[in-house]
């Protein structure tokens, strides 16, 4: 769906290259000591970086969804970057991604949490994912005001 909003190829060029340098220069993670308009910097870039499908930076992301994974306590992903985390791992993780992060968004529990959830799963590229999404409108699953977030 985003991509309709990033139609031209030029634009969409000029964005990547311009996505790229600026989260390469800040990173995923945050730094210490840095002020908080840094980290809603990177929250706001990171999100573009995956609406304009930068790989690169999309894969990292998804590293980190994969390492906390395997040990949440040990690797938690923090909150200014999480719904990239999310979206960037349903990105590149395909069916097994997509029923991660729908079994996460049916337990959770925390609104702002389902949301980024629920957003991660309206930004898959496959369109079977995105029916099934969809689908979850239908089925009560998802409240209406959240509709909006797919």
């Amino acid at each position: 769906l985003h991509e309709v909003l990033y139609c031209t190829r030029d634009f969409s060029s000029f964005m990547r290259s311009i996505l790229k340098q600026a989260v390469t220069q800040l990173g995923w993670k945050p730094h210490p000591n840095e002020p908080h308009t840094t980290s809603l910097l990177r929250s706001l870039l990171l999100s573009h970086a995956m609406d304009f499908n930068l790989r690169e930076i999309s894969s990292e992301g998804a590293g980190l969804f994969e390492l906390f994974l395997k040990n949440e306590s040990a690797h938690p992903i923090p909150s200014d970057i999480r719904p990239a985390v999310y979206h960037a791992f349903i990105i590149n993780g395909g069916e097994e991604a997509f029923g991660e992060i729908l079994a996460r968004y049916r337990r959770e529990t925390d609104p702002v949490e389902k949301r980024w959830l629920l957003t991660a799963l309206g930004s898959s590229r496959n369109p079977y994912l995105l029916r099934e999404t969809l689908g979850l409108l239908l089925t009560g699953d998802v409240r209406r005001q959240d509709a909006y977030y797919v």
